[in-house]
Order: C-alpha cells, then sequence, then structure tokens
C-alpha cells in the first residue's frame, strides 16, 4: 500500500484526495436529499390528496343540500298535500293528475341535471313526469329499481327525513344508458303530521356526481382516477360509466380502509386504462351517507418522473466531476494550499455546520475561487431553504390548528341540537323539533361565509326559518308575509344584510300588546333594479331618531330600542358601493318602512 501511494504523483494524489473529500460525500448528501426530496412529495401529495377529497365532499353535500331544497319545495306545498288527498280518496283523479303533472314539470326543468319527479300516493297511485324517453307519463326508472313500488314506499314514509338512494341504471332512450340517483322525502300535512299522504322522489342525473368528482382536475386516462363508492361497495360514479353498479369484491363502503384499499387497487388493474401500473390509492369517508370518495394515483408516471430527474442530476454531476479533475490537472500546484482549504470546509459542511463559508483571497485560483463560490452559495441557499422549510411547517402546523378550533364549536352545537331535536322527536314535542331544526339551518347558513353572496330565494327561505322561530318565541304574536317576484329569484345580495331590520321591527316594533301585528317583506324589480320593502304597523320611532340613525350616529347609553341598524345601514353602503339607497320612514304607533334599492349588476 505504501509503495502504491509512494508511486502516485502528487497531482493524481490530489484528484484521490479531491474525489475521496467532496466527491464522495456530495453523492451521499445527494442521495439523501433525493430520497429525502421524494418523501417529502409524497407526504404533501397525500395531504393535498385528502384535502381535495374532503373539498369534493363538501361539494357534493352542497349539491345535494340544493336539491334537498328543491324536494322540500314539493312535499311542505298546501296544494300539493291538497292534491294527494284527492288522490288518496279516489276524487278527480284525472284532473289532479294534471294539475299536479302541470306543477312537477315546472319544476322538472327549474335546475340542472333533474331526470325525473315522481310522486306516490298512500293509496298506491304513482304520478311522474320525465325527460329521459317519449312516454313522458310512464315512469322510466321504477322497474329497474332494486325495490318495488310497496317497497319503496314503507321505506320513504317511515321517517320524517330525506332518503337518498345510491346511483342505478335506469334506463335507455335513444342509444344511451341513462344512471339516476334519487332523493325522496315523506310528504307533510302540517295540519296533521302523521297523516300519510305520499312520498315524493326527484331523480337526479348521475353525470352531477361525476361534475364534482372531476371539477378540479381533467380526467387523464392512466394517471389518476376518482371513484364514488356506496354503503354496500357498490361503484355509483367513477371516471368510466360502465363501472357504475359494479361492487368490489367481498367489499363493504365503510369496511376496513386497508381491505378497501387492496380491492381498489385489484380493479383498476383488472380494467387498466393503459400500461400495467401500481395505483396510490386515498379514501374519505362521508359518515353521513356512508359514501366513500376514492382517489387513485398511478405511481408508475411518479417514478418516472423522478428517474428522469435522478438521472439529469446524476449526468450534470458527472460533467461537473469531470471538469473539475481536468481543471485540478491543469493547476497542481497552485491548488494545492485552496484544495486543503476546500476539503476542509467540506468536511465542517459535511458534519452539519451549513454555515460555514471559504474565505475568497486574491491567492485563489480561478476555477477554485469558483468552487468556493459555489459552494458558499450552495450553503447558503440549503440554510435558507432549511429555514423556509421550518417556518412553514410551523404555519402548516398553526394553520391545521386554526382550521381545527374552526370546526369543532360548530359540529358540535349542531350535533347537540340534532340531538335535542330527535329527544324533542320522541316526546312528540314537534313544535320544538321544527323550531329546533330551524335554528339549526339559521345558525348553518350564518356561520357558513358571513359576507358572502347568495341568491334572493335562499335570503328569503332563511328569512322565512327565522320569523318562523321569532313567532314561536313571541307565540304567535305577529302575522308575516313575505312576496317575491320570479323575476328577482336569481337576483344576489349580500347574505343576512336584510336580518337586523327584520329583527329591529319584531323586537322593537313589537313590544307592546296589541291585537296584531303585521310584518311585510316584499322583493321586486323595479326599473332594472332589486327593491326590497320591509313593513310593520308596530311601535314606530321619534323622527329624530330615524334622522340620527340615517346619520351613523351611535345611539346614546340611556337610549334603547333599535337593533343595530347603524351597523346594517353601514353594510348596505359598503356593498353597494354608495350606490344604493335606503330610506327609512317612521312614525310613533304607526309602525316603520324601510326601502332598500340595489344598484344593476352591472353598474
Amino acid at each position: 500500500m505504501n509503495i502504491f501511494m509512494a508511486k502516485q504523483s502528487l497531482r493524481n494524489r490530489l484528484i484521490s484526495i479531491f474525489i475521496l473529500t467532496s466527491t464522495v460525500p456530495l453523492l451521499f448528501v445527494g442521495i439523501f436529499l433525493s430520497y429525502n426530496t421524494i418523501r417529502l412529495i409524497r407526504e404533501n401529495t397525500r395531504t393535498l390528496t385528502q384535502q381535495n377529497l374532503k373539498q369534493i365532499d363538501d361539494n357534493m353535500n352542497l349539491l345535494l343540500d340544493s336539491y334537498k331544497d328543491l324536494v322540500y319545495q314539493i312535499y311542505t306545498v298546501d296544494d300539493v298535500v291538497g292534491w294527494m288527498e284527492s288522490l288518496n280518496e279516489g276524487e278527480d283523479e284525472a284532473v289532479t293528475t294534471n294539475q299536479l303533472r302541470r306543477y312537477m314539470n315546472a319544476l322538472l326543468y327549474s335546475k340542472a341535471g333533474i331526470g325525473a319527479i315522481t310522486v306516490i300516493s298512500d293509496s298506491g297511485r304513482m304520478v311522474t313526469t320525465h325527460t329521459l324517453n317519449a312516454a313522458t307519463y310512464e315512469n322510466p326508472w321504477l322497474s329497474q329499481f332494486h325495490l318495488d313500488q310497496k317497497t319503496l314506499y314503507d321505506t320513504v314514509s317511515r321517517e320524517n327525513d330525506y332518503y337518498i338512494f345510491p346511483t342505478e341504471y335506469a334506463t335507455n332512450f335513444a342509444g344511451e344508458d341513462h344512471y339516476l340517483f334519487h332523493i325522496a322525502h315523506r310528504i307533510i300535512d302540517y295540519r296533521d303530521l302523521k297523516k300519510q299522504c305520499g312520498i315524493v322522489i326527484v331523480s337526479l342525473d348521475e353525470d352531477l356526481l361525476h361534475s364534482v368528482l372531476y371539477m378540479e382536475e381533467e380526467e387523464q386516462e392512466g394517471r389518476s382516477c376518482n371513484l364514488l363508492i356506496d354503503q354496500n361497495g357498490r361503484i355509483i360514479s367513477g371516471l368510466d360509466e360502465s363501472w357504475i353498479g359494479e361492487t368490489l369484491s367481498g367489499s363493504s363502503g365503510m369496511q376496513d380502509e386497508k381491505a378497501l384499499v387492496d380491492e381498489i387497487r385489484t380493479f383498476l388493474k383488472e380494467r387498466e386504462i393503459k400500461s400495467p401500473a401500481q395505483y396510490d390509492v386515498y379514501t374519505f369517508t362521508d359518515r353521513k351517507l356512508e359514501w366513500v370518495i376514492v382517489n387513485a394515483i398511478n405511481r408508475l408516471n411518479f417514478w418516472q418522473e423522478v428517474r428522469r430527474s435522478l438521472l439529469i442530476i446524476g449526468a450534470v454531476w458527472l460533467l461537473l466531476l469531470g471538469i473539475t479533475i481536468y481543471l485540478l490537472r491543469r493547476q497542481t500546484d497552485k491548488l494545492v494550499s485552496s484544495v486543503h482549504t476546500v476539503t476542509d470546509a467540506m468536511k465542517e459542511a459535511g458534519s452539519g455546520d451549513l454555515s460555514v463559508q471559504i474565505p475568497i483571497e486574491e491567492s485563489l485560483p480561478i476555477e477554485i475561487e469558483t468552487v468556493a463560490n459555489e459552494f458558499n452559495d450552495t450553503l447558503r441557499k440549503l440554510s435558507v431553504s432549511r429555514q423556509k422549510e421550518k417556518e412553514a411547517a410551523q404555519n402548516r402546523q398553526k394553520a391545521e390548528l386554526k382550521a381545527l378550533e374552526a370546526q369543532i364549536n360548530p359540529h358540535f352545537l349542531y350535533n347537540t341540537l340534532d340531538t335535542i331535536n330527535w329527544m324533542a322527536i320522541d316526546r312528540e314535542e314537534y313544535d320544538i323539533s321544527n323550531a329546533i331544526n330551524s335554528l339549526a339551518f339559521i345558525l348553518r347558513y350564518a356561520i357558513s361565509d358571513y359576507d358572502g353572496e347568495v341568491m334572493v330565494r335562499d335570503e328569503v327561505e332563511w328569512l322565512k326559518r327565522y320569523v318562523y322561530l321569532q313567532q314561536y318565541r313571541m307565540k304567535n304574536k305577529f302575522h308575516c308575509d313575505i312576496h317575491v317576484s320570479p323575476e328577482v329569484q336569481d337576483w344576489k345580495i349580500h347574505k343576512l344584510l336584510l336580518q337586523p331590520f327584520v329583527e329591529n321591527a319584531i323586537l322593537h316594533g313589537f313590544r307592546y300588546a296589541q291585537e296584531e301585528y303585521l310584518l311585510e317583506i316584499v322583493f321586486s324589480q323595479e326599473e332594472g333594479r332589486l327593491k326590497i320593502r320591509i313593513t310593520d304597523n308596530g311601535a314606530g320611532f321619534d323622527t329624530s331618531v330615524v334622522d340620527r340613525i340615517m346619520r351613523g350616529e351611535p345611539a346614546p347609553e340611556d337610549e334603547k330600542g333599535h337593533i343595530g341598524l347603524e351597523n346594517a345601514i353601514l353594510r348596505f353602503d359598503m356593498y353597494t358601493d354608495g350606490r344604493g339607497i335606503l330610506k327609512i320612514d317612521s312614525h310613533l304607533g304607526e309602525g316603520t318602512t324601510v326601502e332598500m334599492e340595489f344598484p344593476e349588476a352591472d353598474e
């Protein structure tokens, strides 16, 4: 060994030392960094995928809630209840059926994706309207449904709740298969809540679920796909429509997650889209629906990208190594002291001290000075990157904690209200149950996106629930009429903008004993603008109080009676950029009228 070392030239010895002290450690550092980078990428992919699945679940529930509102418009309407009574009693069946069908036809095209609307009376009479084939008066899907008509009726009418039936094959029309999922509810006669009138079923196109699954990404064959699986392990929406209805072998939608993931991998491999692949499968379970949302990512594509990056890094590393050896051979005599300086710095860096820097002196050859500058810059970047990564991890942890804190209280409150609601139902306290349901709806509506814009129809629905609670609290001391012109139903206004004015009319205006109080809320369109008028026949204000409120001056501590009107007026001015018109006309003992006029959307 000594003889071998003695026969080496100083040039070769320096090259050997350089390789041993810098290249090899850098190689190990590169391998470690590559491994760590791959690990971080996979962890980030898992986190982002779970967040995406949660967002898909939220969007799916919002979609279902919007169509539940349509079902609500049917099963609570007095006309529908009356028609169902006529069908049950066998009175004027032809006329009643036509009236009911005209009403359902109007709703059939009110929202996209509605395939059919069906009602079944307690006597077994069925009326349907749909868009799935030419015979619009015959039910197109019930013959293919897994339940017969009587079992379906008994299932839905048993409880006062929504039933959501997963996607099933419905019919074939014009050479195209149609798949539907269904939202059903018992028709309720609020004069007799226990009375069985019938049920209503709104059938929706599976494309609605498909659009939610692929809302934020394009369908890329062989790269990734999303699936929706019901509680029985049946696929109810996915990348390929032909998969709908297939059941994972021995599966249950709520089973052990590892077993479910293995079955999904097997299913995808059996129906491979392009080339054989291994899938990373992520799942999210909606506990209320008992549906599982699946995202499967082709791992082969990931490793191909990593392998390509490593090959490029290796090629660049080898190129730099060759250049360095060449320069060393050209500058042997001048490099001896410089190499010692560089190797010493590299050893310190290899021990974990990223603050080390190679001093740049005039005596350094240009090549070593370049290496030293690159080395110094790399360590500075590594130090900055390490600090940023640490700060990012801390910020991410804080954000996750805040998100959890923001979810805990509302969910606890909703669960508590739901428990109280069922306690009231068990005791047949249906008024209390309705009040609790209205309160839960009001809280959920108020907490979600407080300053967002909503359609007039949504704000009106919230107002009805809010007024119902106030009437219940005040023992029906007042009557409320809400009139909405059809042309303004889809206009947008800011959420809860009207609440302070309505609350003021009720709590201030109706505080004295009187034979009958009246609250009227009117939504109309005048000269292309949305106009809202809130009128009550309550106590009213003095003119001086109205003037002070309109000027935005705070109320004296000893003066009470109105509820946050200054802030409400300020919100109105901010949301309309000062282009809206708000008037308050009030007289003591005669009542108050509030008029709001909103600018056109394109003004």
